[in-house]
């Protein structure tokens, strides 16, 4: 994440990322919008289960904003691939608002520290060049905990001339 955020702010004095403003957001700042969003947005039929529930709808609602940002596929593909039930649509609709009402703040989350940095790599050539190849060796440690995209991360920072050492236990994985 370290490294993500010093990319993030170098892609913005480059012009490839918006500037943002302020620390990154804190858990309790993006509970509390995700509470706000999934009030306004979930079905009315789930709106009394909402209010007995606050904190398994708040977990849910950014468990899924995280789970999005840790790979490159749209919210809807994450969310098939989650397995969700229909009555769970509305989380779509509470990532993009967190998405739109996150930019209009011009604030971060800390899963954006990496997935932003990533995502620009990913569609501007020029930036892969400017990442890659500096590195002769790399290990990464805890490997079975990495997702989509700090292993994209990885591959764009190693390019071609690094070697890469992972270390990691295959039995604790939180990742497919």
């Amino acid at each position: 994440h370290a490294m993500g955020l010093r990319l993030y702010r170098r892609f913005i004095k480059e012009g490839y990322l918006p500037a943002f403003q302020g620390e990154v957001l804190t858990e309790q700042e993006v509970n509390y919008q995700a509470w706000l969003l999934t009030q306004q947005l979930v079905p009315e039929d789930l709106q009394d289960e909402v209010k007995r529930n606050k904190k398994e709808f708040v977990e849910t609602a950014t468990a899924f904003i995280d789970r999005v940002k840790t790979t490159l596929d749209p919210p809807e593909t994450v969310f098939e691939a989650l397995g969700f039930e229909n009555r769970h649509r509305y989380l779509l609709d509470v990532y993009h608002a967190f998405e739109h009402w996150r930019r209009e703040h011009r604030s971060i989350t800390f899963a954006d520290m990496l997935h932003e940095p990533v995502v620009a790599i990913h569609n501007n050539a020029p930036l892969q060049q400017l990442v890659g190849n500096k590195m002769d060796l790399i290990l990464v440690d805890e490997y079975q905990d990495t997702n989509e995209i700090q292993h994209l991360l990885l591959r764009y920072v190693a390019g071609e001339r690094a070697r890469v050492t992972v270390v990691g236990d295959p039995d604790q994985t939180i990742y497919e």
